[in-house]
């Protein structure tokens, strides 16, 4: 239940990595990989507390969320679509399908960052990839 309402709460940040910048364009190269939130809807800060929470963003269309610790994920499939700033996705959360669509305000090689419809701000950043051994 817990890990259930961590999900909830990592698709509110998702959702509110947007809303700002007027139809600014950003490349939608950049939003290809996995993210962690690093500051909540309420600008706390999330770098140590979502270290196991994930979205990821294929350049195919899909996005998904992980979260909890390996071997007890919980996964959150959907698709997104980024056109200018707006950021536009459907999720299935319990079989049901969430839609929203956020402005990005920020969205570079290593940061992403916005406010959601109700103003609220929210920002990520790039995992980088382990170097293999």
């Amino acid at each position: 239940m817990r890990t259930l309402l961590g999900i909830g709460m990592a698709l509110a940040l998702a959702a509110g990595t947007a809303a700002g910048a007027a139809d600014e364009k950003f490349d939608a190269k950049k939003l290809i990989g996995k993210w962690q939130p690093i500051k909540s809807k309420k600008g706390e800060d999330k770098s140590k507390k979502s270290e196991s929470m994930v979205v990821e963003f294929t350049k195919d269309g899909k996005v998904v969320l992980t979260d909890g610790a390996e071997g007890k994920e919980v996964k959150i499939e959907g698709t997104y679509k980024l056109e200018g700033d707006k950021l536009t996705f459907a999720l299935k959360v319990l079989g049901e399908e969430v839609k929203d669509t956020v402005t990005l305000t920020k969205l570079t090689d290593d940061e992403m960052a916005g406010k959601s419809k109700d103003n609220e701000e929210a920002a990520f950043k790039k995992v980088k990839a382990k170097p293999e051994k």
